[in-house]
C-alpha cells in the first residue's frame, strides 16, 4: 500500500478575494506613460533606420521631410563615415519628395 498523504493544511477562509470595486481599479487604471531614455534623433539617425519596406517606410520618409523643414540646419552635417544626409538617403531608395526636402 502507498503511504497516506497529510491532508492540505490550507485555509480557503482566510484568503480574501478583492471586491469588485477594487478589480475595477485594478483593470481600469490607467497604464503608466513610458519615458522616452533616449536622445533626440538627428537626420542621419532618422535616414538610418529607414525600414526597408511597406507602410512603415512611407512615414519614416514623411518624418524625415518634416525633420528637414524644422531642423534645416542638420542637413549639412556629416555622419562618421562621412556623407552627407543626400548620400545617406540616396542609399536607401527614398522617394522624390524626400529628395527635395533634403536639398
Amino acid at each position: 500500500l502507498p503511504p497516506s498523504r497529510p491532508p492540505l493544511a490550507r485555509s480557503y477562509k482566510s484568503a480574501r478575494l478583492p471586491s469588485l470595486e477594487e478589480l475595477n481599479d485594478i483593470c481600469l487604471k490607467p497604464t503608466p506613460q513610458k519615458r522616452n531614455c533616449m536622445p533626440p534623433l538627428d537626420l542621419h539617425d532618422c535616414i538610418s533606420r529607414v525600414h526597408p519596406k511597406g507602410v512603415v517606410r512611407e512615414r519614416q520618409w514623411n518624418a524625415i521631410q518634416l525633420r528637414c523643414q524644422t531642423h534645416a540646419e542638420e542637413a549639412t552635417r556629416l555622419d562618421r563615415r562621412g556623407r552627407s544626409c543626400l548620400h545617406a538617403a540616396c542609399a536607401k531608395k527614398p522617394p522624390l519628395n524626400a529628395i527635395h526636402s533634403l536639398v
